[in-house]
């Protein structure tokens, strides 16, 4: 699946607004969902779900309500989408 060239540059974007400390974890999550993908509304919603939950995962303090924000962005995303489909 080819990735078009605008998600590419918002995931670029939120990788260098990330410590550098947490951009290596950032790509290797990123990588292991992009393996998964197929093409349709539910994967590609899932997908900016993961990356909007992967974002607050990293936001000190975030953990009080869960800790599992990457998890939940991709459900809500993947709800989303096969409501799109």
């Amino acid at each position: 699946m080819e990735i078009p060239t605008d998600v590419k540059e918002k995931i670029l974007k939120l990788k260098n607004k990330l410590p550098e400390d947490k951009q290596d974890r950032f790509v290797s999550n990123m990588k292991g969902g992009f393996e998964k993908l197929t093409e349709s509304n539910m994967t590609s919603s899932a997908l900016i779900g993961a990356i909007l939950g992967s974002v607050i995962d990293f936001i000190p303090g975030s953990g009080f309500v869960s800790d599992d924000w990457t998890e939940i962005g991709a459900a809500i995303g993947a709800f989303i989408g096969y409501r799109k489909d």
